[in-house]
Order: structure tokens, then C-alpha cells, then sequence
């Protein structure tokens, strides 16, 4: 019978950002009877589970976290809990020989059931590196007669050196009945250990995943004494958006979110990214902060400070304007003890460190480095974008200076105390429109209240208050990014052209300071209290 290989190549462009993980101890299950012997590296996405002490089944990567197989592998189908398996669950991936040591081996920490097929999708604890999972299904629909290859993990007709190796076999498709498909007499037969295994098809020249197995004949499997009359199998070819969604679902995580500021400090080497570079961490800029833009399975990394998104060049990583181009795209998937991955959807490849020197530029992994230089520990900084009211006046939130506001006053901003009492020119003039940055309509500009066309702006650091010119200059002063405040109350406005920079009170005057510069009003003393601002209802409606 003709033997079917499917190359890590063959599979790559397929399921785009996913590598997977899992594999299990060796069990005395075999493999697909009368079949053909697959070599190392042959249908590496294929999985061998072992679900509590004695039974096994045969399943297939589909992401580089998940694995679906038969529901019957963990009970009746249909009564199959979501949820943490009953029994402990150990499965491998990649390993062609249960007993040699290639591939990866994770336990199963959660099962997703589907409603009306025998089907399941298991969770690993630890994601599968190296391993590409078996490309989707990219359209539904089988022809009778059309050639299926399977691979499994079932037993053989007996006992043999081959025994714990997968095989794998082409049977032609003889019908089918709604979700389910009847496979024909293929000179092999399917065995018990390898339900649950992948039923792959050819479409364009590529192979993909089609089908799960679900009931086997037995005839000629060692130690089986039941049989059936048919092979059959679940199709998946229209379960793409489903497998996506729980796969998406299962990467949940609160700090990824669209408008989220992160940094990235890479697992091994102890370095974070740093606009296009790696250095140590602790800098406390915007330098190594990074917006996460968009929500999905793929998200652009904007840089605070370069206002630019990480982008793909060849193998190689580099920073420029964020543009829509899947070379900016990143899936950030799980990886092993809470790190995440950054796997790129025009490339394929992980963001890694070339080396544990300071200053290395990032690359895209090629998979001779080690699996952890692509590990990075993702830490929330709060968010780049705040729904701020249309108008407001603007608070200070330091102890000692209850009804202190910014105000403007002979062309430039102060801070000053205004109470109910006041009069209403010193409210009107505490008073600001915040619309959206002249700049960039993600942060704001602060317009006057009382004077139309004039704008809080920056001019040799202190704030003034100036009629808009049209220029870009004055565009890029009077724009000021909202950030969550470093002193835990209220927000902090970060000057669009210098990102580091605050709208800071010291001694009643305002300006655009940079934390522990040179400047008398850039004292690092009380810095995060003076750049917190309360958004406070308008003085003057």
C-alpha cells in the first residue's frame, strides 16, 4: 500500500501561528494494523493519549495548546463533561516511536466537548514547541471514492519491534451520511488505540485535516475480540470556526487587550524588548512599553516611544509605520509556566533573542536556538486609551491640595484653588473641552473652554495656551496621550512628541516634565503625584 508522509514543511503554511505541544509516556497501545510504519519526522502533529491507567487513543494537534480526538476516548459521547478530565490524561505529540524521546509530552488540563459529535478538544498544560499542527480544513465536502490516509496508534496483528510506532494507512472514502463518514477496505485495518486518530485529505496538493475516527472494525488488531462491520469517522471539514473559537477562548487573557500597554521581558536571557533592540529592563520609559492594537488572534505591538509597530523583514525583526500588513500581525499564544509566545501570521515564526548579550535585535526563531529564547514574560502597564468626558477640569490629587485645578491665566497654565466661591471667569478658565489629539485622535487635546481654537500646549517645557496655527508642530505639543497614573489615583497625560514627558504642577506653575531631568521643575521628588490628574466634572458647564 502506498505510504503517505507529511513533511513539518508540507504542513507550515497551513494553520498559520500555531505550534503546538504535547506528548505522553509510552503505553503497549500500537499502531493501525496491515498499515504502513511512519519514520521520524512523518505526521508529526499526530497524538498518542493515554486517559487514566489503561486505556489509549490516537488524536491530532490542531493548535499548538489543543488536541482533538474522539469524546469516546473519555466516555459515552454526548455525557462527556467540559472541563478537567476525570481521569489524568498524559499526551504525547510528535513522537513517531512511543519509546524514543522526540516530540513533546504534557498532561491534559481541560476537555471542550462538542454538542452533537463525537468529538473533544483537549487543553495541555504546556503549549507544543517544534511541532506544526495539522493544517485546517480550508472548505467542506467529500467526494466517494476520494483517498484518506489516517494515522494512529492502534494495535497491529501482533506483537512486533514496530509495535509502539505510529502507522498510518489510505483507505478510499465508501460513503457518507450527514456528519459521518464510512471509510472502504483499505488492505489495513483500524484498530481500538487508534480512535480519535486524524483522517487526513488531500485538497489543492496540501494535505489537511478532514475527519476524526470514531468506530473501528478490530479484525487482525492484537488482543481484540470485538468487532464492527464499518470504519467510520467524524467530519471537522465544517467545524473550523468552532475549533478556532475554543482555541481562541482558551488564550483568554485580561492583560491583552485591544488599547493594553505591556513590556516584554524574554524568558531566558532576562532582557526586555526595547524599540529594536534588547535591553535591561527597569527603565521605567516608554521605550519598552508597547500598545497592544487590535483584538482577535492576531494583534500589532505599537512602541510608546517610536509610535511604531513591530514588524517581520525576512527572518529578521525591525520596527516601522504601522500599516495593515500581516508582517505586523502577531498571535501572542501561551507558553510554558505563564510566558507567552509572539508567533507572526505573515512568517510563521516566534519572536526570539539571537544570544544572551544586551543590545541583540530580535529575531524570528528558525528552530535551531532553543525553545525558551521565544518564551517572554508579558506584564500589564495599563492602557493607552481612556474614555475621558467631552469636558472636564482637571484635578490635583496630592494630599494638601484639595481643590487645586489646572487653569490657564495670561497665556500660560497654572495650578490654582478654586472653590464654589470663585469666580466664574477662574472656573470657566479650569475649564477644558477634551477632543480628540490633534495629532493622533487616540490621545487628546485640551481646548479651552471659554476660548475657542486655543489648546493647552508645550513651548520650551512650560504649558501655554496658544490659537491653533495649523501647523504640525503645534499639532504634535498640544496632543497628550491619557495613561493610567504611576501614582495608582487618577491619569497621567504623556506629551505626544516627547513620550516620556508629563503634564506635571510644581509650585503652581505646569509643565512638560521629564522624570529626574535636568530642569529645576524635572525633580524625580513627588514626580508621580504631581503628573496625577482626577478628571473632575466641569467647573463651568
Amino acid at each position: 500500500m502506498a505510504r503517505a508522509k507529511l513533511s513539518k514543511t508540507a504542513v507550515a503554511g497551513a494553520l498559520a501561528a500555531s505550534v503546538v505541544t504535547g506528548l505522553l509516556g509510552a503505553l503497549p497501545a500500537h499502531a493501525i494494523s496491515g498499515g504502513t510504519p511512519v519514520a521520524t519526522g512523518g505526521y508529526s502533529y499526530s497524538a498518542y493519549l493515554r486517559v487514566g491507567a489503561e486505556k489509549s487513543c490516537s488524536g491530532v494537534l490542531v493548535d499548538e495548546q489543543w488536541v482533538l480526538t474522539a469524546a469516546s476516548c473519555f466516555g459515552t459521547p454526548g455525557q462527556v463533561r467540559p472541563g478537567a478530565p476525570a481521569e489524568r490524561t498524559v499526551v504525547t505529540v510528535g513522537r513517531a516511536k512511543l519509546s524514543h524521546g522526540e516530540g513533546a509530552v504534557s498532561e491534559a488540563s481541560q476537555l471542550v466537548p462538542h454538542a452533537d459529535r463525537n468529538l473533544v478538544l483537549v487543553k495541555l498544560v504546556d503549549p507544543v514547541p517544534d511541532t506544526w499542527p495539522a493544517r485546517m480544513p480550508t472548505a467542506s465536502g467529500f467526494a466517494t471514492g476520494e483517498q484518506l490516509t489516517v494515522t494512529g496508534y492502534g494495535a497491529l496483528a501482533a506483537a512486533s519491534e514496530e509495535a509502539d510506532r505510529l502507522h498510518s494507512a489510505t483507505f478510499p472514502l465508501g460513503s457518507q451520511a450527514g456528519s459521518t463518514l464510512t471509510l472502504g477496505s483499505g488492505g489495513a485495518e483500524i484498530c481500538a488505540g487508534d480512535l480519535g486518530g486524524p483522517v487526513i485529505r488531500q485538497r489543492d496538493g496540501n494535505p489537511e485535516l478532514g475527519a476524526i475516527l470514531v468506530t473501528a472494525p478490530r479484525r487482525n488488531c492484537l488482543g481484540e475480540t470485538e468487532t464492527s462491520d464499518a470504519t467510520t469517522a467524524v467530519r471537522v471539514d465544517d467545524l473550523t470556526d468552532w475549533i478556532k473559537q475554543q482555541v481562541l477562548a482558551g488564550r483568554a487573557n485580561p492583560v491583552i487587550t485591544d488599547g493594553g500597554v505591556v513590556t516584554l521581558k524574554n524568558q531566558i536571557s532576562g532582557w526586555c524588548l526595547r524599540g529594536e533592540l534588547t535591553a535591561e529592563c527597569g527603565s521605567g520609559r516608554s521605550e519598552e512599553e508597547f500598545e497592544i492594537v487590535g483584538s482577535g488572534e492576531y494583534r500589532k505591538l505599537r512602541n510608546l516611544y517610536t509610535q511604531q509597530c513591530l514588524t517581520t523583514v525576512s527572518s529578521s525583526v525591525t520596527f516601522m509605520t504601522c500599516g495593515n500588513v500581516s508582517a505586523q500581525d502577531w498571535a501572542i499564544t501561551p507558553g510554558k509556566n505563564g510566558t507567552v509566545q509572539l508567533r507572526n501570521q505573515g512568517n510563521l515564526g516566534g519572536l526570539a533573542v539571537p544570544s544572551l548579550d544586551p543590545g541583540a535585535r530580535p529575531v524570528l526563531r528558525d528552530g535551531s536556538r532553543p525553545y525558551d529564547y521565544q518564551l517572554w514574560q508579558l506584564t500589564a502597564k495599563g492602557k493607552v486609551r481612556h474614555d475621558l468626558p467631552q469636558r472636564a477640569s482637571l484635578r490635583a490629587t496630592n494630599a494638601g491640595l484639595a481643590d487645586h485645578y489646572l487653569r490657564h491665566a495670561r497665556g500660560a497654565g497654572w495650578l490654582s484653588l478654586i472653590t464654589a466661591s470663585s469666580p466664574e471667569l477662574d472656573k470657566a478658565d479650569a475649564t477644558f473641552d477634551l477632543v480628540p489629539g490633534l495629532a493622533d485622535s487616540r490621545c487628546y487635546s485640551l481646548q479651552a473652554r471659554d476660548i475657542r481654537g486655543a489648546y493647552l500646549r508645550h513651548a520650551n517645557g512650560r504649558l501655554r495656551l496658544d490659537d491653533n496655527n495649523g501647523t504640525p508642530l503645534f499639532a504634535n505639543d498640544a496632543t497628550w496621550c491619557a495613561r493610567d497614573s504611576a501614582a495608582g489615583n487618577g491619569v497621567s497625560f504623556a506629551s505626544f512628541n516627547f513620550p516620556d514627558n508629563y503634564l506635571r504642577h510644581i509650585n503652581g506653575e505646569v509643565w512638560n516634565a521629564y522624570k529626574g531631568g535636568a530642569q529645576w521643575y524635572e525633580t524625580p521628588n513627588s514626580f508621580e503625584a504631581d503628573t496625577s490628574w482626577a478628571v473632575a466634572p466641569p467647573l463651568k458647564p
